[in-house]
């Protein structure tokens, strides 16, 4: 069975105050969260969500690189949407298998 993080609660009553506040204005809510983050200690299990400071319509996240994990699994070509060029892969190749 899988435990909840540590923390997670109080981590989303905070964004649900900063999105009362700030409403739909997102850089507003992320500097709020950085400034919100750094009254906890490191010791803190909260501290360990910190990287946890971007909300937008879908939710709290973190932006993350598309590479993949593992070294070369996948490797194909991406078209940009707009230019339709190819674009570049990321060294250790992509993160998901071509389908998604």
């Amino acid at each position: 069975m899988e435990r909840e993080k540590e923390g997670l609660e109080e981590i989303y009553k905070a964004f649900d105050s900063f999105k009362e506040k700030h409403g739909n204005d997102w850089k507003a809510i992320h500097k709020e969260a950085l400034k919100w983050y750094k009254q906890f200690p490191e010791s803190n299990p909260i501290s360990s969500s910190k990287h946890y400071s971007w909300m937008d319509e879908r939710g709290i996240y973190f932006p993350s690189d598309i590479s993949g994990p593992n070294y070369g699994q996948y490797r194909y070509d991406v078209l940009h949407p707009v230019t339709k060029k190819v674009c570049k892969e990321p060294a250790s190749g992509w993160r998901y298998p071509e389908k998604k």
